[in-house]
C-alpha cells in the first residue's frame, strides 16, 4: 500500500545532503541529476584515491604504485594496529567498497573521483569541511 502525505512536496526545492564519503556520492548525483535543488557536501570528496595515497609514507605509495599488495597490506595493517582510528577508517572502507585488502581499498579508491565530473554539478552546492578530519584531508577545498 503506498504511503501518502498530507503536506505538499515542492519537488523544485528538494536538496541533497552527503555526509562523509556521502560527499562524493552526493557530488556525483548532483553533476548527473538536474531536478536536484541545491547541494550540501559534508566533506567534499574531490579524488578518493588522492585522499587515501597523501597520506602515505613516500615508500608506502612506491609499493602501491608499484602494485607490491603482499608488502602493502603488512605495512598498513602493522600501522591499524597502532592506530584505532586509522583501523576504524580501514575497516570501515573495505566494507563500504567491498574490499579484501587494504591495497585493494586503495586501488578501488581511485574509482571515487568528481575530477571530471565537478564543473556539470548546477545546483548551488556547500563544500564543508570538518575540523580536525583525517579521511579526506584538504579534499573540500579541492571540490
Amino acid at each position: 500500500m503506498p504511503i501518502s502525505r498530507k503536506e505538499i512536496v515542492d519537488p523544485s526545492r528538494i536538496a541533497l545532503m552527503g555526509i562523509s564519503m556521502g560527499g562524493y556520492l552526493a557530488a556525483r548525483a548532483a553533476a548527473f541529476e538536474h531536478r536536484i535543488a541545491a547541494c550540501v557536501l559534508y566533506n567534499g570528496v574531490y579524488d578518493g584515491y588522492e585522499a587515501n595515497a597523501s597520506g602515505l609514507p613516500q615508500s608506502l605509495r612506491l609499493a602501491v604504485e608499484s602494485g607490491k599488495a603482499d608488502v602493502v597490506n603488512m605495512v598498513i595493517e602493522i600501522l591499524s594496529d597502532m592506530n584505532s582510528n586509522m583501523r576504524f577508517n580501514l575497516k570501515h572502507g573495505m566494507w563500504t567498497t567491498g574490499t579484501g585488502s587494504p591495497f585493494e581499498l586503495i586501488q578501488e579508491s581511485k574509482k571515487y573521483t568528481v575530477k571530471y565530473i565537478a564543473q556539470k554539478i548546477k545546483c548551488p552546492t556547500l563544500v564543508l569541511e570538518a575540523e580536525k578530519d583525517d579521511s579526506f584531508p584538504g579534499q573540500p577545498k579541492k571540490v
